[in-house]
């Protein structure tokens, strides 16, 4: 594989803009409006680097993030992902909105793995594991808690 390869995530509900380098190198500028100083870090294959919204800082990790892909390949890992990150995942990979009555369901792990699987199947698996009802009205899903 000759070249660079890289995926950048920027969505607004995450504040981050995050740079997962596949191949090659990717150099990460951050340019503070008003001033002549930026910072930048050179990424290289393996890493990625993030600069978060609100105050421009900036940082990198020597590990892709998980699902960094999963948005074209469809395959999804988390290990012990809470479940509104694993949602938010979810979300991002299928253009749905997900919402959860309550935020103490957004705390529970969840250890799965899913390869080219249907939105529906992911989620009927996620309710059935942590004992959650569903309910589906276009492309909304809202998760709660099983009433007892």
């Amino acid at each position: 594989m000759v070249g660079t390869s890289f995926n950048v995530s920027a969505y607004p509900n995450t504040g981050l803009v995050e740079v997962n380098v596949k191949t090659g190198k990717v150099k990460l500028t951050q340019h503070i409006e008003g001033k002549s100083v930026s910072q930048s870090a050179i990424l290289p294959a393996g890493e990625r680097g993030w600069i978060r919204v609100t105050d421009g800082e900036m940082g990198h990790y020597e590990m892709l993030a998980p699902n960094y892909s999963s948005w074209i390949t469809k395959e999804i890992s988390f290990q012990r992902t809470p479940l509104a990150e694993a949602f938010s995942v979810l979300e991002n990979t299928y253009h749905v909105k997900i919402k959860m009555e309550s935020s103490d369901i957004g705390r529970i792990p969840s250890t799965t793995n899913f390869a080219n699987k249907k939105l529906d199947f992911i989620v009927d698996v996620l309710a059935r594991t942590h004992k959650l009802k569903v309910k589906r009205n276009g492309d909304e899903i809202v998760f709660s808690n099983i009433k007892k």
